[in-house]
């Protein structure tokens, strides 16, 4: 499957080179959003902006990625639980290791 690009990519290249100024009217302003066009406002703002991770919280114990065959009945009872259902499976094997010791 080839396809052609319907992307203009003389214009990106403009737009990247500074020589089309990005699009800023009176509602992104009304809106607090700060001029792409305007040094001393973007400057500005990234003086204040704050780095946000995304993301899970990294956890103390991270778990290792496995292959594991189980029965088809087991399969389908843990995924028939819904959303978690490999983390249930991880808590049955936890409680099967408290209840039997191993060397």
């Amino acid at each position: 499957m080839n396809r052609k690009s319907k992307t203009d990519w003389d214009r990106v290249k403009k737009m990247a080179k500074g020589d089309i100024p990005l699009p800023y009217d009176d509602e992104d302003r009304k809106m607090g959003l700060h001029n792409p066009n305007n040094d001393a406002e973007v400057e500005a703002f990234f003086a204040t902006a704050k780095i946000v991770k995304s993301g899970r919280p990294k956890q103390e114990l991270t778990k290792k990625a496995t292959s594991l065959r189980l029965d088809e009945d087991i399969l389908k009872a843990f995924k028939a639980t819904g959303r978690g259902w490999q983390t249930r499976i991880n808590e049955a094997v936890h409680e099967w290791l408290k209840e039997h010791k191993l060397p």
